[in-house]
């Protein structure tokens, strides 16, 4: 009898309340730990998210625990519900080190072509001549990026409009210029980035999409220098067929604005010798 007393005096609340405790600091180390590690979310909002993620917690965690306690009684069955908690808990973090371990595995290849972009552009500073720098573009983007087909189209003052300046390989067919009230022209002017597949599936800029298909074009990235918009790089399909990720769109964004300071300081070194080639037919006569 003794005994039997003792079992009913037991506290029942205690222990969900405690579990519940414990699993929240699961949830809340796994939320700081997503914040610290990917700066995934703003204080505040951090904050909120924390506070909504404790009375989640408790309610999640002591909710099973208080109702089986009441009907079932103290038992043996609090210790597997007790470890599938705490699996659930620590799911996250699993989950996370698991994709990451898996998307490096499955984009290592895609990554080292990226780093070797990134690497191979910074050369583009040292082209001193326009019209070579063009062609290393393209010449880059078709053989590293593996790229169908690659385009440069710069601005033209004179006409106002932008002019075909180098592309790999030569086309028979394509727009050469393309003037102010292009519908491309028009989006690149907002220093968009236009992404067909991303157009297509939204079911908007029907004129946009029908033009970079004339210009061979999958994704287009504005260049952009303290002038304004000089031109725009073109990529063509993968010889792959695969759609382009975020990241190689983030690595061309990168790649263009190598490409507009390279383009500013060619033109900057072409006014330079104009101006000294002026100034020595002045002093000749």
């Amino acid at each position: 009898y003794g005994d039997h007393r003792d079992l009913h005096s037991f506290p029942t609340d205690a222990l969900p309340i405690s579990l519940g405790f414990v699993f929240m600091s699961l949830f809340t180390f796994i939320l700081t730990y997503a914040t610290l590690r990917h700066q995934l979310l703003d204080i505040r909002v951090a904050l909120a998210r924390l506070f909504l993620l404790f009375i989640t917690a408790v309610v999640v965690t002591g909710t099973p625990f208080l109702l089986g306690i009441k009907l079932l009684g103290p038992g043996l069955w609090i210790i597997p519900v007790s470890v599938a908690l705490m699996l659930a808990a620590t799911a996250p973090l699993l989950y996370i080190y698991i994709g990451e371990r898996t998307e490096n595995l499955l984009l290592k290849q895609q990554r080292r072509y990226q780093q070797t972009l990134l690497y191979a552009s910074h050369g583009m500073l040292y082209k001193r001549d326009l019209n070579r720098l063009l062609k290393f573009v393209v010449i880059l983007l078709t053989l590293i990026a593996r790229l169908r087909y690659a385009a440069i189209y710069l601005f033209d003052g004179e006409s106002n409009s932008f002019q075909l300046k180098a592309e790999r390989p030569l086309l028979p067919k394509r727009p050469v210029t393309l003037d102010m009230d292009n519908p491309v022209v028009k989006k690149i002017s907002k220093k968009e980035i236009l992404n067909r597949d991303e157009l297509l599936s939204r079911g908007e800029g029907r004129g946009v999409v029908d033009e970079m298909q004339r210009l061979n074009a999958t994704i287009i990235i504005p260049c952009c220098t303290r002038r304004g918009i000089v031109g725009f790089l073109v990529f063509g399909n993968k010889r792959s067929g695969q759609h382009f990720s975020s990241d190689e769109i983030d690595t061309f964004l990168t790649l263009s604005n190598q490409f507009a300071l390279a383009i500013e300081n060619a033109l900057y070194l072409k006014d330079l010798e104009r101006s000294e080639e002026h100034t020595s037919e002045l002093q000749s006569h």
